[in-house]
């Protein structure tokens, strides 16, 4: 296929009549859910915070619950004076 080919395909990229691409304006990505203004919620908004609750969830979650070493160093040395005559 030759670029004259593709230019009678593409009326637009053929003709220099503005009906080309245009680029998205950052109005169009933060559209507001909720309130308008400075204080509007926007989707990007909730994603994070909804992001945040997840992984602050995960996190308490799987956090270890095993004994530390300076609570089992104490516990063994309570055993240790205990059992000492």
């Amino acid at each position: 296929m030759s670029l004259n080919v593709l230019g009678a395909i593409s009326p637009a990229a053929a003709g220099g009549d503005g009906g080309g691409f245009h680029a998205p304006t950052p109005a169009e990505f933060y559209q507001p859910l909720i309130g308008h203004g400075d204080f509007a919620i926007t989707r990007p908004m909730v994603v994070l915070a909804i992001s945040v609750a997840l992984i602050s969830w995960f996190l308490v979650a799987t956090r270890n619950q095993a004994i530390s070493a300076t609570e089992m160093a104490r516990t063994t040395i309570g055993r240790v004076i205990a059992k000492s005559p």
